[in-house]
């Protein structure tokens, strides 16, 4: 389900700054009164991040009728209602049973970023795509910083030269890789094939490819009005350093209590969350598996990078993409915040996976 309508969209922008009342009527009658249902579940949503409290009725109303081979809208109408608290469960009974898994696993998706110390101290929780909010230039977030690696002994030639980078577009950055759990959800609603490992419901999502990761971020939009994506090169390392300069992020020197290498047993993925997490209160940042960025790859930084957030697109090599972060089968060099290498796409391998970012719009 992917939803078009450019008044619709317009209201999905993610700005949670309320609506005008002409905003509000317009999607009241959108909701009541349109055709499709996939638009009447956008406006649904769009009306429930505002707590507009007469859509309501309206939303149960479309949930009693909803077809059951319209998953896709069952889902935002799923995310919608549960921005009236109710537990997900209870949500997932108003629908009925064919669609009562996909309406829970809907109702579970975290509706907003937490902060940094909720990121670090709050226990692991069954709601979905956790991330934590990341406002360069405010607090604990620098707004600029060092990319690559010149110093460092082991660094390898595409780190260099390092480059300074402006932070400049607030964001979120998934607490943890994308699990199993999350992406089972995925797989079922759209009717795509379950991964091998898909009953090690907190392992991350391995042999996805590049496209898979796309495609799961298409289907977290179409659910949530937000824009989940995958972060660009330089969201991941600045995330990944969390304010420091060090080869990892907690020192400059390899800890194997810390993450997840080829030094750890036994010698496999391991559920998220394992290790401690960074500064910024995101998890595995270093190890477990590799993290698919969006950029296409480029052997090292010279030529013309952006000197800012966005991805590197220019003269880029679209048949690679970058991945981020080492693995379990990777020697400790590789697990460093600098260290980049290049994915095939369009290849599912057991050491690859991938964490949500998403652009935070303000008025």
């Amino acid at each position: 389900m992917y939803f078009y309508s450019a008044q619709v969209m317009y209201f999905w922008s993610g700005v949670d700054t309320g609506l005008s009342a002409p905003e509000r009527d317009r999607l009241l009658g959108r909701l009541a009164g349109d055709k499709e249902l996939g638009i009447q579940a956008a406006a649904a949503v769009a009306l429930a991040k505002a707590q507009t409290s007469e859509a309501f009725p309206t939303i149960e109303a479309l949930i009693r009728g909803a077809p059951e081979v319209d998953i896709a809208s069952a889902q935002a109408l799923a995310f919608a209602l549960a921005h009236q608290g109710a537990p997900a469960d209870e949500i997932a009974a108003r629908f009925s049973p064919v669609l009562r898994p996909h309406a829970e696993a809907a109702a579970l998706i975290q509706r907003a970023p937490m902060d940094i110390e909720a990121g670090k101290t709050a226990e692991k929780s069954a709601a979905r795509c956790q991330s934590v909010a990341i406002t360069p230039g405010q607090g604990q977030f620098p707004d600029h910083f060092l990319m690559g690696s010149d110093a460092d002994p082991q660094a390898q030639a595409s780190e260099k030269p390092q480059r300074p980078v402006a932070m400049s577009r607030a964001f979120a950055l998934g607490r943890f890789a994308v699990t199993q759990a999350e992406y089972r959800a995925f797989t079922e609603a759209t009717r795509k094939p379950a991964l091998q490992y898909a009953a090690n419901d907190a392992w991350p999502a391995v042999e996805v490819s590049w496209f898979d990761a796309q495609a799961f971020c298409r289907w977290l939009q179409a659910i949530t009005g937000e824009a989940w994506r995958l972060p660009t090169e330089a969201e991941w390392e600045y995330a990944c350093r969390a304010g420091n300069d060090t080869a990892y992020s907690w020192g400059p020197d390899w800890d194997a209590s810390k993450a997840n290498s080829n030094q750890s047993q036994p010698n496999t993925p391991r559920d998220v969350g394992g290790y401690q997490p960074n500064e910024w209160g995101l998890w595995d940042m270093h190890g477990n598996v590799f993290e698919w960025c969006v950029d296409p790859w480029h052997p090292d930084y010279s030529g013309d990078p952006p000197n800012n957030y966005m991805p590197w697109m220019k003269d880029g090599d679209f048949s690679a993409r970058v991945v981020r972060g080492g693995s379990w089968d990777n020697l400790p060099d590789a697990l460093r915040s600098a260290n980049r290498y290049r994915g095939d796409p369009a290849g599912r391998d057991d050491y690859i996976g991938f964490r949500l970012a998403r652009t935070v719009f303000t008025a």
